[in-house]
């Protein structure tokens, strides 16, 4: 085995790579490395400097896109529709007013439950606004950068890889090609593990309101209601792309669960979630393996 440690988006990230040394690895470490650094600079809604910022801060009203923005916010739309509403990528102004902004205040305003939040769709790969729209990338670019990376693994001939973003990982399989064994830890103690599976050419992606929290309040916000979920603990997805897990653990996570059905058939994903009653629930058939409570 062969290891990258890298850092980007407020967290660290590893690499696996099935072999004993890959070609110029210093090379490719760099190369990854650039990869996070050039997202973060382009889509973090924290930088001031950043595309996603002068987007929103914009006061124009048609922008266009570049394809890894259009595909970003295309999935996004598609979850809101599904969704009725309850998963938004406009919600970085409801993030500010409870406190998650760029200066990490977390100090809730006042006023916060007065935001009416405007409209937007694409056309012609542009994003056409109308109203207060500035968009939050935080519930979907992680699972896109660790999609982009594997292309990258793969563009310079490493079949075999395991990459760990935060938590959200995707797995090739081993070089002997057996699956990766990943274990589901429980969002109380990360010593327990409530559920293991095996990933074989997928990913997966969890959800939980135990991190990211400030006061009452954590990052995980129904847009619709302008407040944070709390009726589960954590959700876990597991699905052929980085992209579709990621955005589809938030989705479920923030949407009733008679709407789930359409979110998971659309992107083609299973989950597993624990709710605040400690029980766990998973989509029909998901290759899991329910460990908790032993």
């Amino acid at each position: 085995m062969f290891s990258f440690n890298l850092t980007g988006l407020g967290t660290s990230w590893s690499i696996i790579i099935d072999t004993l040394r890959p070609p110029n690895p210093t090379h490719l470490y760099s190369l990854l490395q650039q990869q996070l650094v050039d997202f973060e600079a382009k889509y973090s809604r924290f930088l001031p400097t950043s595309q996603l910022s002068r987007l929103n801060n914009s006061s124009s009203s048609s922008h266009p896109l570049p394809p890894d923005l259009f595909t970003m916010i295309d999935l996004g739309l598609k979850l809101k529709s599904l969704s009725h509403g309850h998963f938004d990528l406009n919600i970085a102004t409801q993030l500010e007013n409870i406190g998650y902004d760029q200066h990490y205040s977390f100090t809730p305003k006042t006023d916060h439950h007065l935001h009416i939040p405007g409209t937007y769709h694409l056309k012609n790969n542009r994003l056409i606004r109308r109203g207060q729209v500035k968009l939050d990338l935080g519930s979907l670019g992680k699972g896109y950068l660790i999609d982009q990376l594997a292309q990258t693994l793969h563009q310079h001939q490493i079949p075999y890889f395991l990459i760990d973003g935060g938590g959200d990982l995707y797995g090739t399989t081993k070089k002997d090609l057996s699956p990766w064994r990943i274990a589901i830890e429980h969002p109380f103690d990360s010593n327990i593990a409530i559920a293991t599976l095996s990933l074989n050419h997928q990913a997966i992606a969890t959800s939980t309101s135990q991190k990211r929290r400030f006061g009452s309040f954590h990052h995980l916000l129904d847009a619709k209601k302008h407040a944070p979920v709390n009726t589960i603990l954590s959700l876990t997805t597991l699905s052929s792309s980085a992209l579709a897990a990621d955005a589809t653990a938030t989705a479920l996570f923030v949407t009733p669960l008679s709407l789930w059905s359409a979110i998971t058939q659309h992107t083609q994903t299973q989950y597993l979630a624990l709710d605040h009653q400690q029980n766990l629930t998973s989509s029909p058939n998901f290759p899991v393996k329910i460990l908790y409570p032993s």
